[in-house]
């Protein structure tokens, strides 16, 4: 009882960003928090060294664990005693603890790990390919890339090869073209392999299509291609523009505006920051505070906080998704609806993490006894 007395006076001083998470640390418990991007109703949390899930009401379902993947395809993976399997989202266990590493589900298959080679399983935990690569991603349009021999090729949902190891880098389908490497450039093949776009760009200065359209970086300036390689935008941006919803970011004399697919200027450069466009909205950043505007530009959040939730890499701003995006007031976390009220309050949270910080503290007497 005295533990949870001293959990609910937990004081939220300090937030910042890790990855795509929110990141807070509560000084008189030395704890940190980080809550993920919603998905299907269900979101990650993670305390200090454990983690759970909760959902749209901010309530925990399912016990603590040492490690979760994300809530993906109505599974989580958990790892128990060292060991990969997967829980349900009551936390009920689906598939046994057996694997050195497991992935979330994607494209209804998983990529686990086995002694040091890769193959998937599907929903059941039945091995449908055989655990034998190297290495290997998730499966994206209906096929995956491997590595043999320090090549990259892809795979189909049975294991056949498809397209033969060939390529020096790892790459994935988006929009039914896969971006590659060959001999130090870059240009992209179809699902048959095929060189639609011939490697002729530096490698890391082209990119993912996205809305038929890639960025493409020459002699220092930003532009974008179409799926045939043909100039859409010439190269004369001086930042890396996103495509999104229609809409592609571009900075002129350090002001964030857009233009559309046109390349007419539809919301003229005046943030400091511009985020992309998720269910009709798009983070900005004004006065070093984050707000959100509409696809006219109407500011429709205002500018007042902290910090929003950002992605992997930490520069591009996810967003909304699942109605809801996670952000920092007042050095508090939670989650805010379009409108910009709270979905998930700070307070909501916090009590959810005085329910988690309880039970890992249960968890850790029961390993002692």
């Amino acid at each position: 009882m005295q533990l949870n007395k001293c959990f609910s006076q937990i004081c939220i001083a300090l937030t910042i960003f890790f990855g795509s998470t929110v990141t807070s640390f509560a000084t008189d418990t030395r704890m940190s928090i980080r809550i993920g991007d919603f998905n299907d109703g269900f979101a990650r949390i993670t305390v200090n060294d454990w983690q759970s899930i909760i959902d749209k009401t901010g309530n925990l379902v399912i016990k603590p664990f040492e490690r979760l993947g994300n809530y993906s395809e109505g599974l989580v993976a958990a790892k128990i005693n060292n060991k990969w399997g997967y829980v349900d989202v009551t936390g009920k266990q689906v598939i046994a603890p057996q694997f050195d590493f497991a992935n979330d589900f994607n494209e209804g298959l998983a990529v686990i790990e086995i002694d040091g080679k890769w193959g998937f399983i599907d929903r059941t935990g039945k091995q449908v390919i055989a655990p034998q690569f190297t290495n290997e991603e998730s499966f994206s349009e209906g096929l995956a890339i491997v590595e043999v021999k320090g090549k990259w090729g892809f795979i189909d949902k049975s294991g056949k090869q498809v397209i033969d190891p060939q390529f020096d880098d790892r790459a994935f389908f988006r929009e039914g073209l896969a971006r590659v490497q060959l001999n130090g450039k870059s240009g992209f093949i179809n699902k048959t392999g095929s060189m639609v776009i011939v490697p002729q760009f530096e490698h890391y200065k082209v990119y993912d299509f996205h809305e038929g359209w890639a960025a493409i970086k020459i002699d220092g300036k930003f532009g974008f291609i179409d799926q045939l390689g043909k100039l859409v935008i010439a190269p004369l941006l001086d930042d890396l523009p996103t495509l999104s919803e229609g809409l592609a970011s571009v900075n002129v004399s350090r002001k964030w505006g857009f233009i559309n697919k046109a390349g007419d200027l539809v919301i003229a450069p005046q943030f400091d920051w511009v985020g992309e466009f998720h269910e009709g909205l798009a983070a900005v950043r004004v006065n070093g505070e984050f707000g959100f505007i509409d696809k006219t530009g109407k500011m429709v959040i205002k500018p007042h906080f902290y910090e929003i939730s950002r992605d992997m890499g930490g520069s591009v701003v996810e967003g909304f998704k699942d109605g809801v995006v996670g952000v920092v007031l007042n050095h508090k976390v939670g989650y805010i609806n379009h409108e910009g009220k709270w979905a998930i309050s700070p307070e909501v949270l916090i009590k959810s993490v005085e329910n988690y910080v309880f039970l890992v503290e249960q968890k850790k007497a029961k390993k002692i006894d």
